[in-house]
């Protein structure tokens, strides 16, 4: 059985417009060199989508704290940006009914495909998947809980987090929490991080490159997969504090939760990840 899919044509490509782009540092270098054997695709995009899935499906950081935390919600829950399921799937197995917005076609289908083999009784059945802007979201149902996993926050461009901030509010029922994962990452302005991983038949090197400014940071993945081309797949993160997202969610009209921290699989903290969860008032 396959989950519900609603297809809505959306001309932006929500959080992560734009389309690809070649970051400097690196990136750049790595594309000069391999010129026209490279193929080069935004990170959320059919093509980067596959790599992006690939890596989200090792990544089990905030799942744990996410889970726990809508352990007592009984109503619907909203993922936005939810890619392939990294968080949804657990969900699903938690019992929640869940819909699922994102604008990759790819990665819901991957989402989708995957929802069938779950040990959970019907997980199928609480499954929507919608292909629509997470910006411009204007849905009928009210929900329980929503939920923007680890970074995507930062996908986001800061002249379009208060409006965003507003929509995720009018979405929600009175008590109803907003969750969301910001990452404030340990790279010096101007410099990179750079960490290689063996997936499956893959290489996949990461390479995060901070702006000089300290406004945002550009994310390539360079993958080298038997039998196919060189991909490099490219996103870029706004940065945002806890501090400066937690003074917009107030001013959106939320309230702030004690939270605690995030933890990978085996119980260690998580560089740089804090956990936020905002209340609409009763």
């Amino acid at each position: 059985m396959s989950a519900r899919t609603e297809i809505v044509t959306s001309p932006a490509t929500a959080s992560h417009a734009g389309g690809p782009h070649i970051p400097p540092g690196t990136a750049s270098r790595i594309a000069e060199a391999l010129g026209a054997d490279l193929r080069i695709a935004d990170l959320y995009d059919d093509v980067g989508g596959p790599v992006y899935h690939l890596m989200a499906r090792h990544d089990l950081s905030e799942i744990s704290e996410v889970v726990t935390a809508l352990r007592d919600t009984k109503g619907p829950v909203l993922e936005l940006a939810c890619g392939s399921g990294r968080l949804t799937l657990p969900l699903l197995v938690a019992g929640h009914q869940v819909t699922g917005v994102d604008t990759s076609a790819s990665l819901l289908e991957a989402l989708s495909a995957q929802v069938g083999r779950l040990p959970a009784r019907r997980a199928a059945d609480r499954l929507t998947v919608l292909r629509q802007d997470m910006l411009t979201l204007d849905l009928d149902t009210r929900f329980e809980a929503a939920l923007l996993g680890l970074t995507t926050i930062g996908l986001v461009p800061p002249e379009r987090r208060p409006g965003f901030l507003r929509g995720v509010y009018r979405h929600l029922l009175p008590g109803g929490r907003f969750l969301l994962t910001v990452h404030t990452p340990d790279i010096p302005p101007g410099e990179e991080e750079i960490n290689t991983f063996v997936i499956d038949d893959a290489v996949v090197t990461l390479i995060g490159y901070m702006e000089p400014d300290l406004t945002g940071r550009h994310v390539a993945a360079l993958s080298v997969a038997r039998g196919a081309a060189p991909l490099l797949v490219t996103s870029f993160v706004h940065l945002v504090t806890p501090e400066q997202l937690t003074s917009e969610l107030v001013a959106a009209g939320f309230e702030i939760e004690p939270t605690g921290t995030v933890r990978d699989h085996l119980g260690r903290p998580t560089e740089g990840n804090t956990l936020i969860i905002a209340r609409r008032p009763s």
